[in-house]
């Protein structure tokens, strides 16, 4: 249940604004995730660079402590439209 004392991420998960990701964290790792994105409007992009805690990490408390945020990675040049990295919180409990 939702009320499990922690929880197994299996996403990347990204702190939403507010969220203080060192109250809730157990055990974590953190990934730098970038690359490049493709798109007919753009080409070949190079994304922005974020920080994640990666899959694997354990959260501790009620599951609505960490939702997690979706990411704008446009790169700085070429803005045709917005480029999004997924990184809310999709957790199993333990």
């Amino acid at each position: 249940s939702s009320c499990s004392e922690k929880h197994l991420l299996l996403s990347l998960y990204y702190p939403a604004e507010g969220e203080k990701a060192s109250e809730f964290v157990a055990a974590y790792s953190i990934l730098d995730r970038g690359g490049y994105a493709y798109s007919p409007t753009l080409g070949w992009a190079r994304r922005k660079k974020v920080r994640m805690l990666a899959e694997g990490s354990v959260f501790k408390g009620t599951a609505g402590h960490f939702g997690g945020a979706i990411v704008d990675v446009t790169p700085d040049e070429g803005k045709l439209h917005k480029i999004y990295k997924y990184g809310l919180a999709y957790t199993v409990p333990l």
